[in-house]
């Protein structure tokens, strides 16, 4: 290799101390002393700049602490920079920084440069289900290095504090223009939500609608009853799943174990969970079941349901929606403890799981018009059983964005005790009603490989890399 050296003095020095000259051919040394050109160091000639253009080299190194003034004299001589290599590299790089940053102190820029990390705000409302939540346990460790991630639960979110992007739960978080706004919402929608009921006429706006930047998605379907119920830009849906149902994916009967404060060797789990009837906004009725015990049976006999779990080897655990938590008596059931449990609110944050950590592990569902079991769907070895005791009264107060009831719930419909016991057996066999939940969950779901948060995650950074790059 033919390289050519600008310098004679100690820097010269100090390069050929650091080289194995032997892979090397220097064919001259280079200097702007008019008494040393002409002379020679190491048996080779000293020549001047001019003359490098006479020469032939691969590479020219400038082996002088003037290195900036040295590339500038090459440069006009005609010399190629990619033949250029500065010796005292650190030297070179730390004045153009001093440059550079001269240049922007005293000059009046368009925008500013942020150098600060962009903020992601992910607000919570509880455990239940919560897809940021899931977002915050499964953050990639890369996007945690470029971006400040914050877990935030909406009682306490600051308003006044700067965000890049918030991802909330619901419809109705209104934020600063500037912020980029993600709605994840929290489920898919058997009953009608949105514009397409009363309960939400005044509450939804073209101010949110516009302050809504992105929609996350089940598949075409939501889009669909999401944007009737909530219209907007059909751009701004973005079809990903749901961060929750990654959570349906961790099976460890060790976290129900942990929870409750129990053995479940050998007993299979059963999970209840229904949805409200009284809406707390304008405490509007949207069915009439009744509370006497925890189905709402006309006739319910709590001996025969403990004999039944105990026999089956069953545990039965409850979690009535938040809105409702109070309604149910359940000191009857606190001498039951190893067959039955009830799941709080407050217990899950206390304990820092969320409730599809917990259902990843139960064998049948039963719930009555809960979005939960279209994401029971993606785990076709999870039973479920439906038991809508006030249906008819349901569908005239609320009513559904899907119809009829009986096809869009592939599962056995029970409206006694005794019809709910024998098909929780039943539905602790493999492919029960597997064909109709394969066609519901077609419909309802375009990806079932429990990656939604790693999709979510991809297309946040997508969105704040574009952002940043029209800053």
């Amino acid at each position: 290799m033919r390289i050519a050296i600008f310098g004679t003095g100690s820097g010269s020095k100090k390069f050929l101390k650091s080289i194995d000259t032997e892979k090397l051919e220097i064919i001259t040394y280079v200097d702007n002393n008019p008494q040393k050109i002409g002379q020679t160091k190491n048996g080779i000639a000293i020549v001047g700049p001019q003359d490098l253009l006479e020469l032939e080299f691969e590479y020219i190194i400038i082996a002088s602490e003037y290195t900036t003034e040295i590339i500038q004299q090459l440069l006009f001589l005609g010399i190629d920079l990619n033949k250029i290599i500065p010796f005292y590299l650190e030297g070179f790089l730390n004045q153009l920084k001093k440059d550079r940053e001269h240049f922007i102190g005293n000059v009046k820029l368009k925008m500013p440069i942020k150098t600060e990390k962009q903020i992601i705000g992910l607000i919570t409302k509880g455990y239940s289900g919560s897809n940021t939540y899931a977002l915050y346990r499964n953050r990639p460790k890369y996007l945690e290095e470029k971006y400040d991630i914050e877990l935030i639960a909406i009682e306490n979110f600051d308003r006044n504090k700067t965000y890049d992007l918030l991802c909330s739960t619901s419809i109705f978080s209104k934020y600063d223009n500037e912020i980029i706004n993600v709605q994840l919402w929290h489920g898919f929608p058997l009953k009608k939500i949105g514009l397409r009921t009363e309960l939400f006429e005044k509450s939804y706006n073209s101010d949110i609608r516009e302050k809504t930047d992105i929609i996350t998605s089940y598949s075409e379907t939501y889009n669909t009853l999401f944007n009737a119920s909530f219209p907007n830009e059909s751009s701004k849906y973005q079809i990903t799943g749901m961060p929750r149902n990654d959570f349906l994916n961790t099976k460890n009967v060790k976290k129900i174990e942990n929870f409750f404060g129990v053995n479940l060797e050998e007993k299979k789990i059963i999970c209840y969970l229904p949805t409200y009837r009284k809406w707390v906004n304008d405490m509007s009725i949207n069915g009439d079941r009744i509370w006497e015990n925890i189905f709402g049976f006309k006739d319910y006999n709590l001996s025969d349901f403990i004999n039944f779990l105990k026999t089956n080897k069953l545990f039965f655990i409850c979690k009535l929606h938040q809105m409702e938590a109070n309604k149910l008596d359940t000191s009857c059931y606190e001498p039951f403890k190893e067959n039955i449990a009830f799941i709080q609110e407050n217990d899950l944050v206390n304990k820092d799981i969320d409730l599809y950590e917990l259902l990843a592990n139960i064998h049948v569902l039963i719930t009555d018009y809960s979005s939960v079991y279209f994401d029971i769907l993606l785990r076709e070895e999870i039973g479920i059983v439906f038991c809508p005791t006030d249906l008819k009264s349901y569908k005239e107060n609320r009513g559904f964005n899907l119809e009829p009831y009986e096809f869009w719930t592939p599962g056995p419909k029970v409206f006694n005790q005794v019809e709910m016991q024998n098909e929780i057996i039943k539905s602790l066999q493999p492919n029960y009603y597997l064909n109709e939940r394969n066609m519901i969950k077609s419909i309802v779901h375009k990806y079932n490989d429990f990656n939604s948060t790693e999709r979510v995650w991809k297309l946040i950074d997508k969105v704040l890399t574009n952002k940043n790059l029209h800053i």
